[in-house]
């Protein structure tokens, strides 16, 4: 992972890859601090990868996109109450 760099991305779309919660605690490992934009759409993504999605170092997002998951009201809560 250390040979990728990522630490000027600021803008991200992972729509329509089913990357799930795993991918989310993966994605959570790379350097994402200047990321405003993260469009997850479609990933079958649930409660679980937004509780690894708050672990992520991402102070700089401002838009974020979950569309079609698997996310319910619980999920949604622990994310803004994080």
């Amino acid at each position: 992972m250390s040979k990728y760099k990522f630490n000027n991305l600021n803008y991200l779309n992972l729509s329509l890859n089913n990357i799930t919660d795993r991918g989310i605690e993966y994605l959570c490992k790379f350097n994402l601090k200047k990321l405003t934009h993260l469009i997850l759409e479609s990933n079958n993504i649930t409660n679980k990868g937004i509780t690894s999605l708050c672990k992520c170092n991402l102070d700089q997002l401002t838009n974020l996109s979950l569309a079609f998951n698997k996310i319910n009201k619980k999920g949604i809560k622990s994310y803004i109450e994080y």
